[in-house]
């Protein structure tokens, strides 16, 4: 199975920590992709089996950002054919 996570970063928090924990338990039945929104450094190792890509949007405003984040997302799932994704969606789009 195609298992999708998306989350804004890999760095100090109980969010992160837990993401990393199960994206690398998962990683072992699993072709697993993370989804990064931002440039922050991890804090947390994630296994090397795990794809990582990172989509970063720019613009002045937060809905441009959000607006360009949502159409990158789905690209990037229709392109990729995954059978779940799971992710904090608001927090990442609207930051």
């Amino acid at each position: 199975m195609k298992i999708l996570f998306f989350i804004n970063h890999l760095a100090d928090g109980g969010a992160e920590h837990v993401a990393s924990a199960l994206l690398n338990h998962l990683c072992k039945k699993h072709e697993t992709t993370l989804v990064l929104f931002s440039n922050k450094k991890a804090t947390y190792n994630i296994d090397n089996k795990i794809l990582t890509q990172k989509i970063i949007a720019d613009g002045k405003f937060k809905i441009i950002r959000a607006i360009k984040r949502i159409l990158k997302i789905n690209g990037f799932i229709k392109k990729n054919e995954y059978h779940r994704f799971s992710g904090k969606f608001s927090k990442c789009i609207y930051s």
